[in-house]
């Protein structure tokens, strides 16, 4: 066996689509006190601790009850990854000139675009190397999250990023979200199967290690007591379905908000309707506001 067979991507470090080169060892998944150091730097605080029940996060510790929960999304929602790997993988094999119907599919017209091990290799190189683009008016998005957190919010990104992805994920937060995010979760679910845990079941977690951080042994037990809005944004609709559920199962009042811009997820019946990023977090925040007054019926 040649040495190109046993490791053709260290024989000339060639990337060929298709042919399931992994760089998994060029770009290892942090450990949880890697990720909690990684967090630390990002946040600029000392109390960065784990979220329970084995979820792979990292989180400050707040030292009172929030106002509300806000979840969100990174891909589509904050940055253009399934584009911008899309244009690369096409690149390589001479399609850009095809047109790109929609920027949620990973390698759309590629022919080799249900290859998940190609697309682990460019989300690693592109991230890591942050060339990851952010979406439009990402400076105003960051502006309405350190609004949030500053009004006693807690923030969330809640993200299925890909093994590897998670030290490019951050440093992209501090490059264009500096001071928009209390945490970080990294449920591996991309699809809401129910066999593991779903971004619903990690924010609904998240949020009840919150509680018992400020409410310490008089943890709200019901609805009325939590009187709690929870604010998850995300262009899948099985996610915010999930959200749903799982934070109606712990007593909070769950809001969804689904940017739609050109895509091949059909809407969800149940989350506002916004067609640019920045629109859904315009609309988030008049959701935060209005709970603050009282409950709405969206």
């Amino acid at each position: 066996m040649s040495h190109y067979e046993v490791n053709p991507l260290a024989a000339n470090q060639l990337w060929v689509p298709g042919a399931n080169y992994s760089i998994d060892g060029e770009y290892p998944t942090p450990t949880q006190d890697e990720l909690c150091d990684l967090w630390r730097d990002y946040t600029g605080s000392d109390a960065v601790e784990q979220p329970p029940n084995g979820i792979f996060g990292a989180m400050i510790t707040p030292d009172k009850p929030p106002i509300g929960i806000i979840s969100i999304d990174a891909c589509e929602v904050l940055r253009n990854t399934n584009l911008d790997i899309t244009r690369v993988q096409r690149s390589a094999e001479d399609l850009r000139d095809k047109p790109i119907k929609s920027i949620h599919r990973y390698g759309e017209g590629c022919t080799y675009e249900d290859n998940h091990t190609d697309i682990q290799v460019l989300a690693q190189v592109l991230m890591d190397g942050g060339h990851i683009t952010p979406v439009e008016n990402i400076d105003q998005i960051g502006a309405i999250m350190q609004r949030w957190r500053a009004m006693g919010a807690y923030v969330v990104a809640n993200t299925s990023t890909l093994p590897g992805c998670e030290p490019g994920t951050i440093r992209f937060f501090g490059r264009f979200l500096p001071g928009a995010f209390d945490a970080i979760l990294l449920p591996r679910n991309h699809n809401s199967n129910r066999s593991l845990p779903t971004k619903g079941d990690v924010a609904a977690d998240l949020t009840l290690a919150i509680e018992q951080a400020a409410f310490g042994d008089k943890v709200p037990s019901t609805r009325l007591e939590r009187d709690l809005a929870a604010i998850h944004i995300e262009d899948k609709p099985c996610h915010n379905s999930a959200f749903y559920e799982s934070m109606d199962a712990i007593g909070a009042t769950a809001y969804t908000v689904q940017p739609m811009y050109p895509s091949h997820h059909e809407a969800d019946p149940r989350s506002v309707q916004a067609y640019t990023p920045l629109a859904a977090f315009h609309i988030a925040d008049r959701i935060l506001g209005l709970e603050l007054e009282q409950p709405i019926d969206l």
